[in-house]
């Protein structure tokens, strides 16, 4: 009533009021309130509904009303009382039943039997005698079912018949052997790999082996051994260009077996220092670092492979940049790294 009062246009206001009129049996008041808000919101369709059905409630009332007043006119003057007249028109309302609920117990103490009665609203009489292979009435909707050895159990148990019996044969549970016999539990050795994969492996399904450790300290030692001599003609004949050190080396190596067909995979970041040492009458020695962002098997062998960050130190000897760029960056020392990957990509391949 405050929210209706402070803001007569709240439709949800009215909505509830008629809501709480309908639970306090004010039909009348009910429906004023239904039809307010509808005025509000003619286009809701829970509110049309509200009001018809407010509407068909009180019609219904004053019908009563008038049967109720016509039976106590009558009475008036037939001399009945009021309570009679009101016994009249309630006798036709249903009344719910009475059920009677009779459960028999069994007394520990006295080793006899006891026998409650129980008076319920709905329903239908109930014994309970205790026994397993009994059903009261009320079981069935408690989900029991009587099974063929006569033993009560869920209704959601499955009862499993002679044939199937026999089709599935038997299964209890056996004790394993562990001396040595058909069922023999002791755990066995895996075999060494066969074929590419372990024994265990019998379907010959992926399986794959990590060989990193392996990866990087042959890829080290192979870059390691990598050098340039310079040839004749060139300003420098029999200058060395060598890589020096592995300063970074970062990724993996595996190989995997499927269907008998072996793969080989590996992806590996390297950065290496270089330098080269010039044969003039006083010895100069270049010195430098180059990165290969992109050793993998994507790469096929003689390809070669990309590099950046390619830098000289600054202590370089001035005006041998033409010299390295030629020997160190584009050719020489490069290509010399590259048969050097593509020699440990073989080796890879025929260890594993």
């Amino acid at each position: 009533d405050h929210a209706v009062s402070n803001d007569p246009s709240y439709v949800k206001a009215h909505w509830r009021r008629g809501q709480a009129s309908t639970a306090c049996g004010n039909t009348s008041q009910a429906l004023t309130s239904f039809e307010k808000a509808l005025a509000l919101d003619p286009s809701n369709k829970a509110l049309k509904k509200e009001v018809q059905v407010a509407k068909e409630k009180k019609e219904m009332e004053e019908i009563m009303l008038k049967e109720a007043a016509e039976a106590a006119a009558k009475a008036a003057e037939e001399g009945g009382s009021d309570a009679d007249v009101v016994d009249d028109v309630m006798k036709d309302v249903p009344k719910p039943k009475t059920t009677t609920i009779k459960t028999t117990k069994v007394d520990d103490k006295t080793n006899g039997e006891k026998s409650t009665t129980t008076q319920a609203s709905s329903g239908t009489t109930v014994k309970d005698t205790g026994s397993e292979s009994e059903f009261s009435k009320s079981d069935h909707v408690r989900g029991y079912k009587i099974r063929s050895d006569g033993k009560k159990t869920s209704f959601f148990d499955r009862e499993i018949s002679d044939d199937a019996k026999k089709l599935i044969g038997d299964i209890a549970p056996k004790k394993l052997d562990s001396s040595g016999g058909s069922n023999d539990c002791a755990p066995k050795p895996i075999g060494a790999v066969s074929g590419g994969t372990s024994v265990w492996n019998k379907a010959g399904t992926w399986e794959e082996r990590d060989v990193t450790p392996w990866a990087i300290e042959t890829l080290t030692a192979s870059l390691l051994s990598a050098e340039y001599v310079l040839p004749p003609g060139s300003p420098s004949p029999g200058a060395i260009a060598s890589v020096s050190k592995v300063s970074k080396l970062e990724g993996n190596a595996s190989h995997a077996s499927v269907r008998s067909k072996k793969k080989y995979i590996y992806e590996f970041a390297l950065t290496l220092e270089w330098d080269l040492t010039l044969g003039d009458a006083v010895t100069q020695k270049c010195t430098g670092e180059v990165t290969f962002p992109d050793i993998d098997g994507t790469v096929e062998l003689g390809e070669g492979y990309d590099i950046v960050n390619y830098k000289v130190d600054a202590s370089t000897p001035v005006g041998t940049g033409p010299l390295l760029q030629r020997f160190v960056r584009d050719g020489g020392l490069r290509e010399s790294v590259h048969k050097a990957i593509d020699d440990w990509v073989r080796l890879f391949r025929a260890t594993y």
